[in-house]
């Protein structure tokens, strides 16, 4: 018989703090969702949005070199021109056509490119001693004119004299380029 009134406090006590936390938790929840408050993750301020066929270029195996690539820019760009670059998102976007980037800022589109993934941007530098056959182009950093070459051809365009990108590099470059043409939109590094 002491038993029964001793179980009975200890169900009623596990009920009782069982429904403080619902009513708990309902109370953050509604407080969280409120009209008025501050969303919790603020948009992107950069990100990248790749096409399907691009997709591979930031994989987790080939990945390593693209990410490494953002963030030495980042940190050139902190050097150069004193702004501090928050991280670049990366993602899919498969309105995209499949290699095709886009770059946005703020949500705002811009830049946009398409690559060739399996080859090298050529660019005429102007001191290009022979011309090499190729997708013609115009870069989207300079607009100066340019070649799309097979891997094969790589090192004959560099002894030709054309400066020679990986896709990765063009996406970067642009990237690069943008963000040095809107320096006012970024927090200053002494801020």
């Amino acid at each position: 018989m002491t038993y029964i009134p001793l179980s009975l406090g200890n169900g009623f006590l596990a009920l009782f703090i069982c429904i403080m936390e619902s009513i708990i938790a309902g109370i953050v929840v509604t407080r969280t969702a409120l009209p008025y408050e501050k969303p919790i993750s603020p948009p992107d301020l950069i990100r990248i949005e790749l096409g399907y066929g691009l997709i591979p270029l930031a994989d987790k195996d080939k990945g390593e070199e693209f990410i490494e690539l953002f963030r030495v820019t980042r940190y050139q760009l902190l050097e150069e021109l004193k702004i501090m670059i928050p991280k670049i998102r990366i993602v899919d976007n498969m309105l995209l056509e499949a290699n095709e980037y886009r770059i946005l800022i703020k949500e705002e589109e811009a830049g946009r490119w398409m690559l060739k993934p399996d080859c090298f941007l050529c660019i005429d530098s102007g001191v290009v001693k022979e011309e090499l056959p190729g997708e013609k182009v115009c870069e989207p950093v300079g607009g100066l004119s340019a070649i799309w070459v097979s891997a094969d051809q790589r090192e004959e365009a560099e002894r030709l004299g054309y400066t020679v990108a990986a896709p990765i590099t063009v996406i970067v470059s642009h990237l690069k380029e943008i963000i040095s043409q809107r320096t006012g939109e970024f927090q200053k590094a002494s801020e």
